[in-house]
Parts: C-alpha cells; structure tokens; sequence
C-alpha cells in the first residue's frame, strides 16, 4: 500500500439505541483521508451479537438480526482531507444486544474500523394482560348489550432492554374491526422508564362511570385492542376477546296458536314465549310478564304448572346454552270487541356478570278478535325468503266456526308482479263450508328471473254469498343469486408469471359481479381471503363495470407452496342479494437470495488463488451461480461457482480464482433456479486487491569458494512492477547425458489466452534459466539471453556455460528454413551460413560474428558454405 490513510468515524446515533423488533433506527459512517487520495472506498455496517462482542459482520440486507437497507456505500475516491458518509436504515428483526460500528475499505490502504460503537439493546414493550371486572369479578369473558364495563385494566412488559415514555392507548373493537365509539379512546402514560422484565399497570375506567353498551350493539367478537407506543420506536399492538350478545334480538322468539293469532270473539288462543341463554354461566331470576289488552273480557294468564292464576311466568334459572319456555292463555268473551290487539311480553333477568336487565314490550304478536260469522283466512308456513328463477310451494287456507252455512266460498290468491302459479289455482272454488270445516288452496309460483326484489306481499283471501269477507297475508323477501366472472390474478412485478408470485411480490386480483341476469352490481364490497393462510387479504367495492380489484404484495412470511384464494360476496339485505364465491389458487415461490458474499481475503498475491463465496436460499433449485469479476483495466469475467454445503435450496457456493493481474478486482453473484427466477448481488459489490510478493532475489557470483575468498553477491532487478504474470515452465530429464542440446518450447499465446489476458505480449527480457545443482542442492541461475530467429519459430537462449553444443539433425532441425539463430547473431549455431545468400544450406558453429572465426561448419547441398 501507500502511505495514505484511511479511518472511519460514526456520528449518529450518539448514545445507546433502545429498539424492538422491526424497530428501526439511523446510523451515519463517515471515511476520511489523508496524506494522499483514497481509492476505490467502500463504507459498510457492521455488527456483532451479545454484550462486549467482537466477531463483527458486514450486516446484510435480509435474513439477519439486523439488517440495513444497504448493504454497503460505494464512495469512490476520497480526496486528501476530504471525507464522505453515508446514512443507513438499520432493521431490527431480533430481541437482543448488538454492537454496531463501521467500517471501510479503500484499494491503496488498509481497511479501518470506527472508534466509535453503538451498544443497541433490541427491546419490545408489549402488552400481558387485560383485566375488567367480568373477567376477574365473575370469571366471564362475556357482555352483553346494555352491560356497563366498568373498568379494564391493561398490563404491559419490557423485554430485552429498558424503554422509556411508555403509553398505551385502549379500544375496543367491534365485529367489523372498527373501533366502538362507546368505549375508551384514552391515550395514558405506564411509565417514563419502564425497565427491562418490569411491568406497568393503566386503568381506564370512564372517571369511574364506566363504559355503556348501546341496546342496538351488534353480538358477536369484540376485542380489548391495546397500542403500546414508546421513544424511539413504532407501535406494539395487541388484543385479547370476548364476547358480545344482544338478547332481545337474537335469543328471544314467540309463536302463537293458531296461526295467524285470529280466532272469533268468545274463543281462545295460546302465546308461546322462549328465551335462549347464550352466556358460558346461568341467567338467574328470569321472569316473563305478559302485557295483556286492556279489552273487554280479555284475560291473560301463565299456563306452567303452579302458575296459571297469573300474568306473569317464573322461569328461575336458564342454564349456558339452554331455552326455557314461558306459555300464556289468551281468552276472550262474547262481549270482547272486534279488533285488533297486541300481545307482547317483558323479560327480567340478572346475567352471569351480576347484572340486571329488563326488556319491555318485546316479541309482538297481532291478535285479531273476529264476529262468528267471519271467515278465517290464514297463509300457511310462508318463507320470509325467496330467490328468484325459482319455484315455491304456498299454502293457505279458510276456517268457518259460525253455526250457518256459508255457500259460494271463494279462495282467491294474489301475486307479486312477475310471479305465476305453475300448479294449483289462483282462484279456488270453495262451495258450501259447514262449521269448523277449512279448506285449502295449495299452490306452486314460479318467481321468475325478472321479478322485482325486495320484500313482496303475498294475499289469501275469502268470501260467500253470506258475506264474512277475510284476508291473511305474508310478506315475502326476493332475492337474487349473485355470480362472479372473469376472475383473473396478475402478477405485477413479473407478468409472465401472474399465478407463481415469489415472496414479496406484488398481485393483482380481480373478479366481476353480476347479478343472476348478468347485470352488474355496483357499490358491493368483495372479500379477498388467503384460506391457506387464513388471513383477509383485503377488501374492495365494485366499480361501475362490477369489477372488484385487490392490490397485494405477498408477505415476505408467507408460507411457499399453493395457497387457495377465496373471493367471496356476502350478498345483502340492503339490495337483497345472496352470497357467492369463487376459488382460485396461487403457487407461492420464495425469494431467490443472495447474502454473505465475501472473498477470503482482501489482498491476495500475484498467482494466488482467492475464494469467492456467497449464501443462496431459494425453495426451487438453483440452475445456476455465476461469479461476474471485473479487473479495472483488462475488463469482466464470468466464472460458474460449486455448491461446497448445504443443500441446492439453501447453501454455500464457491469459485476459486486465481488472479495473475496487478490491480482492483471487483465482484458480485448472480444467480438463478429452474424456475426461472434470479437474482443478484450487483447492489453489494465486493472488491480484492492483487498485488505482486516483495522479493529480493539475489546469488553468488560462483557456487563453490575457498577459504578465505570474497564471496561476490549479485542482485538481480529483473521483475518489473508492471508485469501482470508469470508462468514457470519446468524442464527435466531422466537422462544421464552432458553437455547435451535442451530444446523447449512455450506456447506464450496459449498460455495468455488461458489466463484471460489474450493480446498482451511477452517481455522478451523476463525469461529466466534455473538449474537444479545436485551437489550444492540448490538452484543457481544461469547466464543466458535473449536471441529471435528470423523466421521467429524458435526463440533459443544461449546457454554459455555448456557450449560448444551438439547439433541433433534427427530431432527435428533439419530444415532449410534458417530457424535456429537470427542473422549476424552470435549463438554459437547459424542455419545456413553465408547468409547468407547461397542455396546451399549449412551448419555453423562459431564464436563470433557469422562467416568469421567459423570452428565448425557442416555442409548441405551442392556448394559449399
């Protein structure tokens, strides 16, 4: 390296971090320089895990404890004096204590750590108990409508580390989600320091007024929803349940005998009452009183046994889930007038919270008090609901209790618009009806696919010569089936696979509703659910056209595999329409993930190998991991890597490089599986450095001395900085022969190619000799230089210790071509002497200049050399 230097400093945060998991919080590193320029700065986080740790690790941007938004900061280079930072989001995914700190790399200096640690204690401030007065008091988890909730109580806990400004805020949710406006919405402080495994306590109780449940509140499951907030944090939300019930509305009924309530004056009629307990524990002190007309000769009593000289039933306990019954003899007198009566009932009780509830005037039946020469007119067992394009049978009937006959009796029926009898007859004739004789007029309609919705009455009625005209009628709800079509899943982060979303990605789901007629219906909300899962994944209302739309983003938790989507309608009551649904199913994919890429080491020598590794998670196989290194002058390389642990789902990969070139080396890993996803780290790139050993290389002028001989010591300064590679080539010999001819040759364009590096040229001036001396058992450099044949087949290096040298005209030389020494250079062999020009071809062997001082000179050819 150079002299300049590098060091890193963090300026925020400043003092210990309290979080909780998925808490987040900033931290700013900083790189300066000095005495020179900076080259190739990188900046990253680091961390390590537990109190007074020191195996830090660059903190990556999934799957980790912490994680950070970048993984890492290229500054490029950094002037002198000059510094650069970089702020980064830190994730905390897990409770615990971390040390955070930064870190930077530079490729002309050493890397440099931060003075400067953060201790962060990953923290959670969350909710352990809820406790009010039927809970605790009664050892219910129940209320029902007009209960008080006098007070609630809500417990909250530090974990892992002290947290400070501790508030929770109370709700209570309704069956919706939505938060009940008759109940607390106080935001109120548990602690200011609340420290860790210690709790606090909040009560809410309304300044001890306590919390009214509206009569009209809907049953079903209401949570206790609790927000803890705290400094430096986001929200810890949580909920416990119970159960919410509205008795008069849902578990009170009547019926009467007959039906419809309608008998003349002078007879008699029975109300039936029943009262269902939905609580875990017994209603106690239930009572029923009926409210009688106030009419002449109309008198009311309980018909239980003991009690039928009384208006009122006393029930006693109603056990958990059981219906008890409360019955009432409703008689008249020939003097009772004609007319028509409520009949209704109040209902006492104290519930398992120790409260007590009186409902008046509840479960109303019309009493029709008629002459004795009247009809009776009664629809039978009418539904309260119908759906259209259907059929339904309809019952009805006429009663005559007078003491004449009635001739000519009609029974007439009349329906809704767009309905038809398909069997039976609208109009009936009776004919003649006796006292207490009935006759029925039993018809199937046909409601048809246009027929108008909503609550339709249907009409019975009868009449005779004699007169006695009665009617009875029933109202009769049409709905209509609903349908979805066109559902359709897209894949918006990668349409070509809209069904096969990877964790993460975002979906579009959409489906169109229409009505049994293939009208659209406008202004309905659809329900998107995960049954897998078993999640909401949203909501939406149709638009003008019936589409509804759900925009997801697929949970980075979510389970991988098919997962069945239901999109479903609970139809309505407002626009009576009934339910429908639609299945669909979506193949999840987990994320193709690339993390801990790294190099062994951030320095590595000329011809040195340096491991390049990388983590891959992904549920489908990998197809393949390639590592893309580029050099920052000779360009981009694509090696495959080895999976070396592990699984092809989840392991190591590897590649192995050995880098021959001077210089910066930067890296990153793509990858991909088989099912077409991938993936890369090119916001992550990682760089090693290659620089060349400092040697100094230095031998003896002679290998063998006598006492008291000066030892000559020469240096060699032949390796030049700039060269980028060396490649050995090893002669040896089982040969027992001296003074011996060694011909080698070396492919220098093979040999670059395969380092990656075609095109560069060789320094005709680095090639060096060594030989192996058996007896000093050393290797001696040996004297030799450089010569090029003209023809540049073969490049020979005199070998001057070891001449004069034997020509071998077997092995390969005997050409005319002048291949084994240059013109006018002196190598001790020429090819084709006197140059050179004749046409005979020769051997020379001299000691000198070509053509002088020849010692030996071997004739080919006709003329002489």
């Amino acid at each position: 390296y150079s002299d300049v230097i590098l060091t890193t400093n963090m300026t925020m945060p400043v003092a210990t971090t309290d979080g909780y998991d998925e808490g987040t919080f900033s931290l700013t590193c900083n790189a300066s320089c000095e005495f020179g320029q900076c080259s190739d700065v990188v900046i990253y986080p680091q961390y390590c895990t537990g109190v007074g740790c020191t195996d830090f690790i660059n903190m990556p941007i999934i799957s980790s404890n912490l994680t950070t938004s970048n993984a890492s900061y290229d500054a490029g280079n950094i002037s002198n004096g000059a510094t650069k930072g970089f702020y980064f989001t830190i994730t905390e995914k897990e409770l615990g204590s971390y040390i955070v700190r930064c870190n930077s790399t530079s490729s002309n200096s050493d890397a440099n750590v931060s003075d400067e640690t953060e201790y962060v204690l990953v923290s959670v401030v969350s909710q352990t108990n809820v406790e009010y007065e039927n809970k605790n008091t009664y050892s219910v988890l129940e209320y029902e409508t007009l209960d008080n909730v006098t007070w609630i109580n809500v417990t909250v806990e530090a974990k892992s580390a002290n947290a400070s400004n501790v508030n929770t805020t109370l709700n209570i949710l309704n069956t919706t989600s939505g938060i009940a406006l008759w109940g607390p919405n106080d935001n109120k402080e548990c602690a200011s320091i609340l420290e860790n495994d210690t709790t606090c306590e909040v009560s809410y109780d309304n300044a001890s007024y306590g919390y009214i449940i509206p009569e009209s509140e809907t049953a079903g499951i209401y949570k206790f929803n609790t927000t803890v907030i705290w400094s430096g944090t986001s929200s810890e939300n949580s909920s416990v349940t119970f159960n919410m019930y509205n008795i008069p509305e849902n578990d009170l009924t009547s019926q009467t005998d007959p039906t419809p309530f309608k008998f003349i004056k002078g007879g008699n009629g029975i109300y039936n009452f029943s009262i269902h307990n939905p609580w875990s524990k017994n209603l106690t002190l239930v009572n029923v009183s009926v409210n009688c007309p106030s009419a002449t000769g109309i008198v009311c009593n309980c018909t239980l046994v003991g009690q039928t000289f009384q208006d009122y039933c006393e029930i006693g306990n109603v056990t958990s889930l059981d219906t008890k019954y409360a019955s009432f003899n409703i008689s008249t007198t020939a003097g009772t007038p004609v007319a028509n009566y409520d009949v209704n009932v109040t209902v006492n009780y104290t519930n398992p919270g120790n409260q007590a509830h009186l409902w008046s005037e509840v479960q109303n039946k019309v009493l029709e008090i008629q002459s004795s020469e009247d009809l009776i007119v009664a629809v039978y067992n009418a539904p309260s609901k119908v759906t259209r394009n259907n059929n339904q049978n309809i019952y009805g009937k006429v009663t005559y209790l007078g003491a004449t006959n009635k001739t000519n009796v009609w029974l007439n029926w009349s329906l809704p618009t767009l309905w038809s009898n398909i069997t039976g007859n609208l109009t009936q004739y009776v004919g003649m009806l006796n006292y207490s004789n009935t006759s029925w007029n039993n018809i199937t309609a046909s409601i048809s696919l246009s027929a108008h919705l909503g609550q339709k009455r249907v009409n019975l009625s009868s009449n005779s010569t004699e007169g006695g005209y009665d009617e009875d009628y029933a109202f009769i709800d049409v709905y209509a089936d609903t349908v979805f079509y066109n559902l359709d899943v897209s894949n918006i982060d990668n349409p070509s696979k809209p069904y096969d979303p990877i964790r993460g990605q975002n979906i579009m789901i959409k489906a169109k509703l229409r009505y049994d007629n293939n009208t659209v219906i406008v202004g309905e909300t659809v329900e998107f659910y995960d049954e897998t899962a078993n999640i909401l994944m949203g909501t939406n209302v149709t638009d003008s056209l019936g589409w509804a739309y759900l925009y997801y983003q697929v949970p980075i938790t979510s389970t991988t595999g098919n997962h069945t989507i239901n999109v479903s309608y609970d139809g309505s009551s407002a626009i009576y329409t009934n339910f429908a649904e639609v299945i669909t199913e979506i193949n999840v994919h987990d994320i193709l993930t690339l993390y801990n890429v790294s190099s062994s080491s951030d320095i590595v020598g000329n011809g040195y190998p340096v491991s390049l590794r990388v983590n891959i998670n992904d549920t489908n196989q990998i197809e393949n991991a390639i590592a893309d290194i580029n050099h920052s002058v000779y360009g981009e390389v694509s090696y495959p890597m080895t999976l070396i642990s592990g699984t092809n789902e989840s392991g190591i990969w590897e590649y192995n490089y050995t880098a021959w070139l001077y210089g910066t080396y930067s890296f990153y890993v793509w990858a991909n599986d088989t099912f077409g996803l991938s993936n890369d780290t090119s916001d992550d790139i990682r760089y090693f450095n290659v620089y060349s050993n400092l040697s100094i290389r230095a031998i003896t002028d002679k290998i063998q001395y006598g006492s008291n001989e000066d030892v000559k010591i020469i240096a060699h300064d032949w390796w030049n900085a700039s060269f980028n590679y060396r490649v050995p080539v090893t002669v040896s010999s089982t040969s027992l022969e001296t003074d011996v001819l060694i011909v080698e040759t070396v492919d220098f364009t093979t040999n670059l190619l395969n380092l990656g590096a075609p095109g560069m040229s060789l320094d005709n001036n680095s090639v060096r000799v060594i030989e192996w001396n058996d007896t000093a058992s050393v290797n001696v450099e040996l004297n030799s230089s450089f010569v090029e044949t003209p023809s540049q087949e073969i490049d020979l290096w005199e070998v001057s210790q070891d001449t004069p040298q034997s020509v071998d005209f077997t092995n390969g030389l005997n050409s005319t071509a002048n291949t084994f020494g240059p013109v006018g250079s002196n190598d001790g062999w020429d090819w084709a002497g006197s140059v050179y020009g004749l046409s005979s071809t020769c051997v020379v062997f001299n000691n000198a200049d070509v053509a002088t001082d020849d010692l030996i000179r071997i004739t080919i050819g006709d003329n002489s050399c």
